[in-house]
């Protein structure tokens, strides 16, 4: 996954990649892999960063775009993690197709469960 607001912010600062790198302590090509999505910011990263660029991590992340796993929870079944994996692959446009079909999915839940309970109210 892309990291546009990393990449925003390093530039708001005028900062080209290897000035970046001496501030943070990594490599070019790891910043770039960072920046383009190519590798996932590790917690130990982020403070790294943050230090370098004095920000903060929610400058930095889009929450919109991280889907957080409390790891301690031992309960996920492996097809929920291949569905994770394979939601975090889809590009933008299959993602808001998924989005409307999940969406239109809960819809016809609901409906159901309003009929049963209006069922049981006729009753």
């Amino acid at each position: 996954m892309k990291n546009d607001r990393l990449k925003a912010i390093r530039e708001k600062k005028g900062l080209m990649i290897k000035d970046a790198c001496k501030l943070i302590g990594i490599s070019a090509c790891y910043l770039s892999q960072l920046e383009n999505g190519q590798r996932q910011i590790s917690s130990a990263m982020m403070k790294k960063i943050c230090k370098g660029y004095g920000c903060k991590p929610n400058d930095i992340l889009d929450y919109d775009d991280f889907i957080f796993i409390d790891e301690s929870n031992r309960e996920f079944r492996e097809i929920d993690i291949k569905l994770l994996n394979i939601l975090k692959a889809l590009d933008e446009n299959d993602r808001a197709e998924l989005e409307n079909y999940i969406n239109f999915l809960i819809y016809k839940h609901q409906k159901r469960i309003e009929e049963m309970e209006n069922g049981k109210k006729g009753n």
